[in-house]
């Protein structure tokens, strides 16, 4: 886009009128250009990348319904969160952010959480390399893969 006020000289409003672009987002960028050269038009991460602007009640609230037994379903969980973000008047975060939050969970936390003190007394013995000497009678898996996955 900048390559006609560059190489041809052409002014930068004609370009910008041409381009259908708005004239200060084009000095922005020719300015980044000549500062960083192709590096300056790469697109730069958002500063609040990764973050979430709710509040940490909330987030708390999520992961807690999740930890529940049996697990509800996500919907579930969303419209539980929306009634309460609501109520709170914070902010009703999306599904997508629910979801999110869920997914991004510790596996070793929700497990346990959902299958109860067998998976957790299991799992625990499989991270640390306890094992009792009969699986099959103690009641433990027989591998690891059948309850920590």
């Amino acid at each position: 886009m900048l390559r006609p006020h560059l190489d041809d000289g052409v002014p930068l409003v004609r370009v910008a009128s041409h381009a259908g672009r708005p004239y200060r987002t084009l000095q922005r960028r020719l300015a980044d250009y000549r500062r960083d050269g192709l590096a300056g038009l790469a697109r730069r991460p958002r500063r609040d990348a990764g973050t979430r602007r709710l509040p940490r009640e909330l987030q708390l609230l999520i992961e807690g319904l999740a930890l529940q037994r049996p697990a509800p379903s996500i919907a579930t969980i969303h419209r539980q969160v929306a009634t309460v973000a609501s109520e709170q008047r914070w902010p009703v975060p999306s599904y997508a952010t629910v979801y999110a939050i869920i997914c991004g969970l510790d596996p070793a936390m929700t497990e346990p959480a959902q299958q109860g003190r067998v998976a957790t007394r299991s799992c625990t013995s499989w991270c640390t390399g306890a094992r009792p000497s009969d699986p099959t009678r103690s009641g433990w898996p027989a591998t690891p893969s059948s309850t920590c996955g």
